[in-house]
């Protein structure tokens, strides 16, 4: 659910995004890119660009989607005790490569990137809880 949604999400964004959506995806990238010893407001800030991602996609079904599997992340992330630096950093890489695909209005690269990113952080989070396995057709599942 989380790939078809932000993935949608930050293609739109790369169509729709107007230049003061722009300024603030800069800006809220700028704010997190440095800040990985603090998982709190890193964590904050991330939630943040996701939902100013969706709001430059100008669809509010989306934003509504994004504000849900956010809240869901949160969820997650909350549960999971160790935030390495190092995984945030890749974290803050991938979303100025998000942002510079959406600045470029480049609609595909933005959803490859964000894409990716999704991709990177479930086999973060797979990699962290051992008795969940990621299964055939793309399903979790326990032991």
């Amino acid at each position: 659910y989380r790939r078809a949604v932000e993935s949608a999400a930050a293609a739109f964004a790369a169509e729709r995004a107007l230049p003061a959506e722009l300024a603030e995806l800069e800006a809220l990238t700028g704010a997190i890119d440095g800040r990985e010893d603090d998982f709190e407001a890193y964590r904050a800030g991330d939630a943040r660009f996701h939902l100013g991602i969706a709001r430059a996609a100008h669809s509010p079904r989306l934003l509504e989607a994004v504000a849900e599997v956010q809240a869901a992340m949160t969820e997650v992330l909350d549960a999971i005790i160790y935030h390495s630096v190092q995984v945030l950093g890749h974290s803050t890489d991938y979303h100025w490569r998000i942002f510079d695909a959406i600045r470029l209005h480049d609609s595909e690269a933005a959803r490859r990137s964000m894409l990716d990113h999704i991709m990177a952080t479930e086999n973060v989070i797979y990699g962290l809880v051992p008795e969940i396995h990621h299964g055939a057709g793309d399903s979790v599942s326990s032991r």
